[in-house]
């Protein structure tokens, strides 16, 4: 799969932002990058209805709604006929634009997988960051196919949602020609329902709405362990992921990184691809990058990619237990 969306970003700014560093590799830096491994919960329901983490919000949308009401008695009692139908009228329009969106359920969804499948390890490349996911294929999809929608029960939702669009660009319309008939008391009614209303908003726009949704995103994927490694090279990290993942196939994941395909490279690959593929040490001494018709700036690069490879097997041999979990 060559793209994904908004969830897998979502994991992605999660792990970006662990502070939490279960290990550095050592050895020569050139591009340091973070290897996360994302260990997976249970997979969630293939379309599951999700619960606001902060219910509160609509509670306090009760102070705005009581101003409102409030200033609009006391313009009715005060016989200022026009600030009551301005604040009565933005009553209505906002109440039902509310209602109307209210009624929508927020669901989460993703493709179910088929029966049996094995665990759906898999990749996620964000230049600097690699997030590796581990877990059944259910809980991987969820991150590389999901996505939140709002669902609506009553099919002519759009036709109510078109009439709240209008009412509340009527309001606006209203306000601008009426509020200038008004008196002054009849003003100050308007501007107090006003004020409190945009400091209802203001207070709800303060909340980080990314923030919210990934810690719904964490709690559909049954609260996930993040690990978090540091290596020094792009070398370092390629081999690292393979180790990490138990990849057979290490020549795959070299098309996936682009691995450049010079002399040396090739060269690196055919031993370290060997080594993986046998499960022997990643052990290298002077025969292995001391090769015939290579000159020897090529074998030093050599050395110095085996190198790197040493390194990353070291590292994860340290935290191997940890990453198996």
């Amino acid at each position: 799969m060559q793209d994904t969306g908004h969830i897998a970003a979502l994991l992605k700014k999660e792990c970006a932002e662990l502070t939490r560093v279960a290990g550095v590799a050592e050895g020569r830096e050139s591009q340091s990058v973070s290897v996360t491994i994302a260990t997976l919960g249970r997979p969630p329901k293939t379309n599951a209805e999700v619960q606001s983490p902060i219910p509160y919000v609509t509670y306090f949308a009760s102070i705005p709604v009581s101003i409102s009401v409030t200033t609009c008695v006391l313009a009715a009692v005060y016989s200022d006929w026009y600030a009551f139908t301005i604040i009565l009228f933005g009553i209505i329009a906002n109440g039902l634009a509310s209602m109307v969106i209210g009624s929508g359920k927020f669901f989460f969804t993703h493709p179910e997988p088929a029966p049996g499948s094995p665990p759906g390890d898999g990749i996620l490349n964000f230049d600097d960051d690699i997030v590796l996911l581990k877990g059944e294929e259910g809980a991987v999809n969820a991150v590389t196919r999901g996505r939140f929608f709002l669902l609506f029960q009553s099919k002519d939702a759009s036709l109510k949602l078109r009439i709240c669009s209008i009412l509340l660009i009527a309001q606006s319309l209203a306000m601008l020609i009426l509020i200038s008939q008004s008196s002054f008391f009849g003003q100050l009614m308007f501007v107090i329902s006003l004020a409190f209303s945009w400091a209802y908003n203001l207070w709800v726009w303060t909340f980080d709405k990314e923030k919210i949704q990934r810690e719904i995103l964490k709690n559909l994927l049954g609260d996930p362990v993040f690990t978090k490694f540091i290596l020094k090279t792009r070398t370092s990290m390629l081999v690292f992921v393979v180790l990490a993942l138990k990849l057979r196939n290490a020549t795959e994941i070299m098309k996936v990184f682009l691995v450049p395909s010079t002399a040396v490279w090739e060269k690196w690959k055919q031993i370290v691809i060997e080594r993986l593929s046998d499960e022997q040490r990643l052990d290298f001494e002077e025969p292995d990058w001391n090769c015939d018709g290579f000159s020897e700036d090529q074998k030093s690069l050599l050395k110095t990619l085996l190198e790197d490879a040493m390194v990353a097997y070291k590292l994860f041999k340290e935290h191997e237990s940890e990453i198996n979990t």
